[in-house]
């Protein structure tokens, strides 16, 4: 298992994308903030609904830390880094008292459809099988409950 607060560099990597492009997924750090809170900004309204399930015009203080400020164990934050700007995060925090862990993600609403979130949850799965997790679940608005995350691979991720 990893040292707690130590940033794992082996969980960055270039990846391609459906459509050939690449990007490069890395844990978040704190010094991210400023860039999550631009990302925050260029997405639509209803993106942005569909990731927090509220309307959240501008991030506070407290949640910019709360994405940015992670342990990589029990709360752990991916982006998808595009020529110096976020274009995709994707995160994970532990159920209290469980081994498993909420996924969450958001991708810039100019990258739908390239196979963003599918790369990230990838690599949140790596990072939860290493960390101990037994399963991911994941929420949407009106729906809750394990979610097949890029089609039936999603129930065989951790389990």
């Amino acid at each position: 298992m990893p040292d707690e607060g130590a940033y794992p560099t082996r969980w960055e990597a270039d990846v391609a994308l459906t459509d050939g492009g690449t990007v490069h997924i890395r844990p978040v750090r704190p010094e991210d903030a400023p860039l999550v809170e631009a990302f925050h900004n260029r997405q639509s309204r209803e993106s942005i609904y569909f990731r927090y399930f509220s309307p959240m015009p501008r991030l506070s203080a407290r949640e910019l830390d709360r994405l940015t400020k992670v342990d990589y164990l029990d709360h752990l934050s991916l982006v998808a880094m595009l020529g110096g700007e976020i274009i995709g995060m994707a995160g994970y925090d532990r159920w209290t008292g469980r081994d498993e862990a909420e996924v969450a993600f958001i991708t810039d609403d100019a990258h739908h459809g390239r196979g963003l979130a599918t790369v990230l949850l990838e690599w949140l799965v790596v990072a939860a099988r290493e960390v101990g997790f037994s399963g991911l679940t994941a929420q949407q608005p009106g729906h809750a409950g394990r979610v097949p995350p890029g089609g039936i691979r999603g129930q065989q991720l951790v389990r």
